[in-house]
């Protein structure tokens, strides 16, 4: 199965009551307890492996908000899903979860109106059976789901929560927690999958890395990211790059754009890592050491001496570097690298 195609947690393996009751208080009676839900989410990103993450995370809304069972499903907007992650649940209940959506009110409303939740005994069904037959099938009594549009990736976030049994009903309380919740387990997410694909020993870990697909379209992104792009292109509004992502991993200095970028290849998936260009970013690694030696006053005999090569050599590493550089001699040069830092 590739990384574009659904992808469904280990959870979904099989139909698991999680039984949860909740354990906080909800938003509306106490405002710290948003806060005490985003810590912990983000707390346990290194601690909850990587591919059960999206699981775990559904498991805490379900505590939280004394539910039994939960989906996540993502796409761009208008697209197919690309990804699955469901808690709680028959692995063939979201087949048939798509399958009636035409069915589905609170569904068609949630797309409707990203941000806001919606209670599906309190919307227009197109057909009953949807209540009456399909849901019971699954045990599921109560639906509630919201969508999540991030205008810069174009990602819409749909997550539904289920309760399997009629008392208690979900309430206007449960639908404002879901829709403050909403936002924070898509950051959440967000954080865990990059932190899992950042490693600390990775080449450039320290700049700012999203995901995206070869066509340029955003997956998931560090807001770094998101903020050197707009600094450097001031008419991006989001959705695909700007530029057209490299095809070969590695670093790469793109052309006529004061941008460096890292790629490398994660499935169907390139994990791009980008920052701003400085003047010795287009220098070879030898060039920019013979380069900080010229500006310091050394000849070139000094320097062909200090790298065990001849006055020739330096000849032609200096004639390259000028070039790159356009410049055309040493006090250029010493100019230069006094204003690059």
């Amino acid at each position: 199965m590739n990384t574009l195609g659904h992808i469904a947690d280990a959870a979904s393996e099989g139909a698991v009551e999680l039984g949860f009751e909740p354990t906080m208080p909800g938003v509306a009676d106490d405002p710290a307890w948003l806060a005490q839900c985003a810590a912990e989410l983000y707390d346990h990103a290194l601690s909850v492996p990587s591919h059960g993450y999206r699981t775990w995370l559904l498991e805490r809304v379900c505590t939280w908000m004394g539910a039994q069972a939960a989906l996540w499903r993502r796409r761009h907007h208008r697209g197919r899903f690309h990804s699955l992650t469901v808690a709680g649940l028959d692995r063939a209940f979201p087949q048939t979860w798509e399958r009636t959506a035409d069915q589905n009110g609170a569904l068609a409303a949630a797309y409707r109106a990203p941000g806001r939740a919606f209670d599906l005994s309190a919307c227009q069904l197109l057909s009953p059976s949807l209540t009456e037959r399909v849901l019971p099938r699954f045990g599921i009594a109560e639906v509630i789901t919201l969508v999540h549009h991030d205008p810069v990736t174009e990602l819409q976030t749909e997550i539904t929560v289920f309760r399997k049994r009629r008392q208690p009903a979900f309430a206007q309380r449960d639908r404002a927690c879901l829709e403050q919740l909403a936002p924070v387990l898509v950051g959440a997410a967000r954080h865990a999958l990059l932190l899992s694909r950042v490693q600390p020993s990775s080449p450039h870990s320290n700049q700012a890395t999203a995901l995206v697909d070869e066509a340029g379209r955003l997956y998931d992104a560090q807001q770094p990211f998101i903020q050197t792009l707009r600094e450097t292109f001031p008419g991006w509004r989001g959705g695909k790059l700007p530029f057209e992502p490299p095809r070969e991993p590695g670093m790469h200095s793109l052309a006529k754009l004061p941008l460096n970028t890292y790629v490398e290849f994660w499935g169907d998936l390139i994990l791009l890592r980008i920052w701003p260009q400085h003047t010795l970013d287009v220098l070879t690694d030898r060039e920019r050491e013979i380069a900080k030696y010229i500006a310091e006053g050394w000849s070139y005999k000094l320097v062909a001496k200090h790298f065990d090569i001849s006055p020739s050599t330096v000849s032609n590493h200096a004639t390259s570097l000028y070039g790159k550089l356009g410049i055309h001699n040493r006090a250029e040069l010493t100019a230069l690298l006094g204003g690059d830092g």
